[in-house]
């Protein structure tokens, strides 16, 4: 869930695709729902075939905002999404704390790196809050709600590449000084990001499972592993 300032404006896109997985036209419609219950249709525009945007008003009102992309024609689907508006004093709570964080990298930041730590779990927390739809965060009082132990390691996890690789390099050759980045497909791409598998595991973390099906991990006592107190798989 994306945090906005009061008086922001909120861009959004929708991608339409076909069976075939081609991005395709179709008759596509954006609504918004205020906070206060009331519902504003917002104009979208396609600079590309497949490809919808959306930009709201002024989000003058604090609190949660609901989207809904409506697609009808050749492609029919409906897309729901969230976003927050939050005074300069109201800020949602990281989804993991920064003394796990410092568990994962071996140590306690201090001063400077403490708060680069902190804004990145900050960071983390926000794109996994936009992949659920949700805030895991108690509307009237602020407070944290029960965090899925599998979303708390993915938010640790996140933060901890993007700690110890602030560049987003995905290759670098110590001869001549090369880099590479293709985290976001562009130069400078994307120190906080999720795989695939950690987005699915988000939403089905969220209650979003997508099938019936439950994927079980089978640890072995023989081949040194174990699941650690916070359900991560490691050796022994």
């Amino acid at each position: 869930m994306r945090r906005y300032d009061s008086g922001d404006t909120a861009t959004l896109r929708h991608e339409v695709r076909n069976g075939a997985g081609a991005l395709t036209a179709a008759t596509v419609e954006l609504a918004l729902t205020l906070p206060d219950g009331t519902t504003a249709p917002v104009t979208t525009t396609t600079p590309s075939t497949g490809i919808y945007v959306g930009t709201t008003a002024a989000l003058d009102l604090y609190g949660l905002y609901a989207y809904v992309w409506t697609v009808s024609g050749a492609v029919t689907d409906v897309e729901r999404g969230q976003l927050y508006v939050a005074d300069d004093d109201d800020r949602l709570p990281p989804l993991a704390s920064l003394d796990r964080l410092g568990r994962k990298l071996g140590y306690a930041p201090v001063d400077d790196e403490a708060d680069r730590a902190a804004d990145i779990l900050d960071a983390a927390s926000e794109l996994i809050r936009d992949t659920a739809g949700k805030t895991w965060v108690v509307e009237d009082t602020g407070a944290l709600e029960a965090i899925p132990r599998r979303v708390q390691a993915i938010c640790v996890e996140v933060a901890y590449r993007a700690f110890g690789n602030p560049e987003a390099l995905s290759q670098r050759s110590i001869g001549d000084s090369s880099k590479s980045y293709d985290r976001a497909k562009r130069e400078g791409g994307e120190a906080v990001y999720l795989t695939k598998a950690e987005e699915a595991a988000i939403r089905k973390a969220a209650g979003d499972t997508g099938s019936s099906l439950t994927s079980v991990t089978l640890v072995s006592p023989y081949n040194g592993q174990y699941l650690d107190d916070d359900g991560e798989l490691v050796w022994a």
